[in-house]
């Protein structure tokens, strides 16, 4: 009987996380909501808590060799839906002026306004006019945020997910070359398809970012309990 309700209970988790993930589908292609970043990040948080209660109830009625196996399985999933709202945000989203398609209006006056305004192989350019900026006053918190801020921790899950997912990525090296060239890619796709700017600054604090969160990760106590957490012992 027991067993039953854990059952039903996870069966209920899952559900309720099913449902914010088609809520946010639909969100998505609907044209006359704005779907913004913070509905985005409070619709996956969410769903990958949902899913965490319910691995944690059908947990309970696993064998012993197998009582993992929902925890990996959610953070492949979750990993995922990052993936998914990292693309969306970087290529795809309306709320910051970004579309994937924008390649399809490509011309000469374009590709010249694009690389005069978004494209920059200058390194710390575009990091040091946005701080001088701040400074005097002339550039908001806001954008500060936005732009600095936010280029930094955009792509710190990275750290909590390869090294998890992938056994090779708990080498700091491999992690680091692997986030070089997953946001390089990211960079050239938003140069080919005129989606936000390719910037080498754009580079520097995303791994920046990355790899100060897989250092404060990996301290010991840290990653004792989030292991704990996230990857119980059975």
């Amino acid at each position: 009987m027991k067993k039953k309700r854990f059952y039903i209970l996870s069966a209920i988790m899952y559900a309720a996380a099913l449902l914010m993930i088609m809520d946010y589908c639909i969100l998505e292609v609907n044209d006359y909501i704005l779907f913004t970043p913070a509905n985005r990040l409070f619709l996956l948080a969410g769903c990958c808590l949902f899913m965490y209660m319910g691995s944690r109830s059908l947990s309970k009625n696993l064998d012993k060799p197998y009582k993992r196996k929902p925890y990996q399985i959610n953070i492949i999933i979750w990993f995922f839906l990052y993936l998914v709202l990292l693309c969306t945000l970087t290529l795809f989203d309306d709320y910051f002026g970004r579309s994937g398609l924008f390649f399809m209006n490509w011309n000469r006056s374009a590709f010249r306004d694009y690389i005069r305004n978004y494209f920059n192989i200058i390194p710390f350019r575009t990091i040091g006019s946005f701080i001088n900026g701040y400074v005097k006053g002339y550039i908001n918190t806001y954008a500060f945020t936005y732009n600095i801020l936010g280029n930094v921790a955009a792509f710190m899950p990275f750290a909590f997910f390869l090294p998890l997912i992938f056994k090779k990525q708990q080498s700091f090296p491999v992690f680091v070359i692997t986030m070089t060239g997953i946001v390089m890619v990211i960079e050239i796709l938003q140069f080919v398809t005129f989606s936000g700017s390719c910037d080498i600054d754009d580079l520097i604090l995303n791994v920046a970012g990355a790899g100060l969160m897989y250092g404060i990760l990996h301290i010991r106590v840290l990653h004792d309990i989030l292991e704990h957490i996230f990857l119980p012992e059975p």
